[in-house]
């Protein structure tokens, strides 16, 4: 499952070499991150300021605290971490720092581990209302999801609630979900088998980059499921998911291996050319 981590070995990296990194901040209780107003927090005055408006009760500057794992005495401390910054910013409805809080009490950074406050946070994190600039309530919903799939955080798995959060994850843009999702929507578990709705989110998991996303959209493009055949694109994506294993060193293989049975039946060695050609582009792209 996907988590959230701060990152005060960064933040005091930044501290100690003047690099102009700015935290992540919040605009209101239940805003989360965006472009931080603050100036680069390359000197201690800049730190010292930034928590000032902390302790003063300021959002952005207590999450901007939180991420940076800064204690009040503005120095990164190893056994708080940003702790008490985002617990008061969860407190108040900032969605970046209840994400934080749930995967602190879920992987026991800096506390002890508590599966059921990591589900309360990670809870209400996913079922506040975010406003137009929030980028971290898609996070929430995936985690959420994940936690109902798999049975995590005290919870039993339900594949109906899991299909529901990954469905809300995926709409808002958050690319974890699309590949569990379209596999839920293929197997028929949690909701309808629909292989067109699996085909659209696998389309969105293989365009996204992702290897497993790429063979299992071959698969569908092969057999005509929840598209049109065409062993073309089926042979295409099938070669996409090769590089891209190869590319990060992943030893995957794309079962069943749509390439050899397109090639040996449907496509002439010219469009097998032409194709490895094209995916070979694609995967070489950043």
């Amino acid at each position: 499952m996907k988590k959230t981590f701060t990152l005060p070995a960064i933040a005091l990296a930044c501290l100690l070499s003047a690099c102009a990194v700015q935290p992540k901040t919040t605009t209101s209780a239940q805003t989360t991150t965006e472009a931080a107003n603050y100036d680069p927090l390359d000197t201690p005055e800049a730190v010292a300021e930034m928590l000032r408006k902390a302790e003063a009760g300021d959002m952005e500057a207590q999450v901007s605290a939180c991420a940076f794992g800064l204690t009040s005495s503005a120095h990164y401390h190893p056994a708080d971490g940003g702790d008490s910054w985002c617990e008061k910013a969860a407190d108040r409805g900032n969605i970046y720092a209840m994400v934080d809080m749930s995967s602190r009490y879920d992987m026991a950074l800096e506390r002890a581990p508590d599966p059921a406050k990591a589900l309360y946070w990670i809870k209400r994190a996913a079922t506040t209302t975010p406003d137009e600039k929030d980028i971290h309530a898609p996070e929430a919903y995936a985690s959420l999801a994940d936690a109902y799939e798999y049975g995590l955080m005290t919870l039993k798995p339900d594949a109906r609630q899991a299909v529901k959060w990954y469905t809300k994850a995926a709409e808002a843009g958050n690319s974890n979900a699309y590949l569990p999702l379209a596999r839920l929507h293929e197997s028929g578990i949690g909701t309808r088998q629909d292989f067109k709705a699996a085909a659209k989110w696998y389309t969105k998991s293989a365009e996204f980059g992702l290897a497993d996303g790429q063979c299992a959209l071959a698969r569908l493009y092969l057999k005509g499921q929840g598209v049109a055949r065409d062993p073309a694109k089926a042979y295409y994506w099938d070669t996409v998911a090769a590089l891209t294993n190869r590319k990060y060193e992943r030893n995957d293989i794309c079962t069943p291996g749509a390439s050899w049975m397109v090639m040996q039946q449907f496509l002439t060695d010219e469009q097998r050319a032409k194709i490895d050609k094209e995916a070979a582009a694609r995967v070489a792209q950043p």
